[in-house]
């Protein structure tokens, strides 16, 4: 049971004094009497991700605490919003460098072309970009074409200092994202204290109702061999009493 609900939230019925029945948070049953039922996995068409299935229905959103509510949580939440912002700095680099690449002249005299590969979307940026300018005589570092002109290599380095992603310069938006990541790490890992310390205190009482206290065993223990010790002494004394008293009985 304490294994178990580190897993995923439990609850447990009781029937007729020795039957048991354990369900999810949600209700999906997972022991019934002498019967048991396992959650299963089966792949979500939609999204390509595993979602957790009770007697062939679908349980994932009613799953709020334990490991697999938190995995669920990382996988659903935590991490698509982080490459939410990847792909945002992502896409804003490439767009940025190669509208202002393109604004200029090579050193061939030809207009720019995309340094980075074009992006259909923002979403998979991240993952999808790539440099595709091969050749470094094609940057176009002229802004009129003139040999010895570097105005739009000038433009180009001077991105890094522009507000051109989400309304930050690019270095401020990465830095916000780690931020982010190290803040959240750094709540998890403090509410995670704070669990476990519930969780010890919880089981603390539990121990104190239903365990068995060593010290409370040994003074018992104790008090009952003193017990004793002074019955046997009370019961000599009576003992003798009755001889003494026999003895004064006089015989005929």
């Amino acid at each position: 049971m304490t294994q178990l609900s580190q897993l995923v939230d439990v609850q447990s019925i009781a029937a007729n004094g020795n039957s048991l029945t354990l369900t999810t948070g949600g209700g999906a049953e997972l022991v019934v009497g002498n019967q048991s039922f396992e959650l299963q996995t089966q792949t979500n068409a939609a999204t390509g991700n595993q979602d957790v299935y009770s007697q062939g229905a679908d349980v994932t959103s009613t799953i709020h605490s334990g490991n697999l509510a938190a995995d669920l949580q990382l996988r659903d939440q935590e991490i698509p919003s982080i490459m939410s912002n990847l792909d945002t700095l992502a896409n804003g680099i490439a767009t940025s460098v190669n509208t202002q690449n393109a604004a200029g002249f090579d050193l061939n005299g030809k207009a720019g072309g995309n340094v980075f590969t074009q992006l259909a979307a923002v979403q998979g940026s991240a993952l999808n970009i790539s440099v595709s300018m091969t050749d470094p005589n094609q940057i176009a570092a002229s802004a009129d074409g003139t040999s010895g002109n570097n105005v739009n290599a000038t433009a180009l380095a001077n991105l890094q200092n522009t507000d051109n992603i989400d309304g930050q310069t690019p270095i401020s938006y990465y830095s916000g994202l780690v931020f982010q990541v190290g803040q959240d790490t750094s709540t998890a890992s403090s509410q995670l204290s704070g669990q476990n310390l519930l969780v010890q205190q919880i089981q603390d009482q539990i121990g104190s109702v239903s365990g068995v206290s060593l010290d409370e065993e040994g003074a018992n223990l104790i008090l009952y061999q003193n017990a004793y010790s002074a019955a046997a002494r009370v019961a000599g004394v009576v003992a003798n009493l009755f001889q003494t008293a026999i003895a004064m009985v006089p015989t005929t």
